[in-house]
């Protein structure tokens, strides 16, 4: 029964979301968390016998978009010495989503979507791989992103100026990031980076203009989260760093297939959502990848004579995606996007 409810509870906040249309680390963070003695909502050996399945994006999903690979931005762990109000669980998975709007090839599902589903250890970002696969799978993402914050301070330094004192301040961001396939549940990726900034890049020369940092350095927490006064902090500029490095390594590791050497990569084999490709290990694909299925172009006839007079130009009318590798050349695929026309013989495309 309390599962039962549990899933209830999520549907409704999802519902809520989606119609509220509420702004990923507004105020509907605070609705999504569970009190520390709840038990998840959807406990992990029950996700696969669900038959819904509920998309969250932050992009609409169509034909185009559709050979993009999605994120689950899970929270993430912190082992910083950071131990004040601030959200850090989430606030950095966002904050990387953020950074990720730019990749034209990546969409994120918000962290906030999830957090009903997860366990208060889970909410703290302790999240076994697998069990991120299954929340991805879940919420028909391609990726889980998991993530461990190793430093998060803002530091103070001693200088030696006319004045003495502590005079020198850095902001140091240090998080690692670790990329689950939600296809295999495999940890196929790993992303290091980091963010600093220092008061001494600044130009800063008179002792009287550090008082600011002074202030900021003593009552860093008072600062909302996130905020415009956060993000003109030296944490906050740490932070915008960290996640610009963050989300190139990500691009970096999730990124379109390569071109197909086959000379005619196509579907020989289709079974309801499930085709097979004459491709395989010696393409080096892998799973996850997406491909755009393209048709042969139809033939145009004259509407009086019914002469065939030429074919159109072929056009992509759907998309596959690689569930598993079977051989040097042929792989199993699920069809995504146009399974009610794709057929036999219809060429592939990497986009």
């Amino acid at each position: 029964m309390k599962s039962y409810q549990g899933f209830l509870y999520a549907a409704t906040l999802w519902a809520g979301f989606a119609i509220t249309g509420c702004a990923p680390g507004t105020g509907i963070n605070s609705v999504l968390m569970m009190p520390e003695e709840a038990e998840p909502a959807i406990p992990a050996d029950t996700l696969a016998a669900r038959g819904a399945r509920t998309r969250v994006t932050e992009m609409p999903t169509d034909s185009t978009n559709a050979l993009g690979q999605v994120l689950l931005m899970l929270p993430f762990a912190n082992d910083s010495d950071y131990d004040g109000p601030w959200p850090v669980h989430t606030g950095l998975a966002q904050i990387l989503a953020d950074s990720l709007r730019s990749n034209r090839f990546l969409r994120t599902v918000p962290v906030d979507s999830v957090m009903a589903l997860l366990t208060p250890a889970e909410q703290r970002g302790q999240i076994d791989p697998r069990r991120a696969a299954d929340l991805a799978r879940f919420l028909n993402a391609d990726w889980a992103v998991l993530g461990k914050i190793d430093e998060m301070a803002m530091r103070k330094f001693r200088a030696t100026v006319p004045l003495g004192g502590y005079r020198s301040y850095e902001g140091a961001i240090s998080a690692n990031l670790i990329l689950v396939n939600a296809i295999d549940g495999r940890p196929t990726g790993e992303v290091s980076a980091e963010g600093l900034t220092d008061s001494r890049r600044s130009g800063i020369n008179n002792p009287a203009a550090f008082i600011p940092l002074d202030k900021e350095y003593l009552f860093l927490d008072e600062m909302v989260w996130n905020s415009d006064e956060f993000r003109g902090s030296m944490l906050g500029g740490a932070l915008a760093i960290w996640a610009k490095n963050a989300a190139a390594g990500v691009g970096e590791d999730i990124r379109p297939p390569p071109s197909l050497q086959v000379l005619e990569p196509k579907i020989i084999d289709v079974d309801g959502t499930v085709a097979y490709i004459n491709i395989g290990l010696v393409e080096g694909i892998r799973n996850g990848d997406k491909y755009g299925v393209w048709d042969h172009g139809r033939k145009l006839r004259d509407p009086d004579t019914d002469v065939v007079l030429g074919e159109a130009p072929p056009r992509r009318v759907g998309v596959v995606q690689v569930e598993q590798v079977l051989n040097d050349h042929l792989t199993q695929v699920r069809i995504i996007d146009g399974a009610d026309v794709i057929a036999n013989g219809y060429l592939l495309r990497a986009e």
